[in-house]
């Protein structure tokens, strides 16, 4: 799951030069991915594209769409008995503490 995640971050990192957000990936939403993109005949094998499929084209949109700007922050989380992830946006000044743990794009 790290090594996917890293993956994303640094896709983003490449995505955002002119617009730098911070994603944090709760572990509720790691648990959610992790359930999402595993089975008992192949393992992880479709985590890939799990993350892909529910983390990385959402935040896409979010970028697409103007939704994220400058200095952002994006909490991605679960709630139970929900199909997909949930992303929340705080604004770049209130979020600047929070960077620390978390990656930058």
């Amino acid at each position: 799951m790290d090594i996917e995640l890293d993956t994303v971050y640094r896709r983003i990192d490449t995505a955002a030069v002119k617009s730098p957000f911070v994603v944090t990936v709760t572990d509720s939403a790691r648990e959610f991915l992790m359930k999402e993109g595993t089975d008992s005949r192949y393992g992880a094998r479709h985590l890939k594209r799990a993350i892909e499929r529910l983390l990385v084209q959402p935040i896409s949109n979010l970028m697409a769409s103007g939704q994220i700007e400058r200095g952002d922050c994006i909490r991605v989380s679960f709630r139970p008995g929900s199909t997909a992830p949930t992303f929340f946006r705080e604004t770049g000044a209130n979020a600047a503490w929070k960077a620390a743990g978390t990656m930058a794009a």
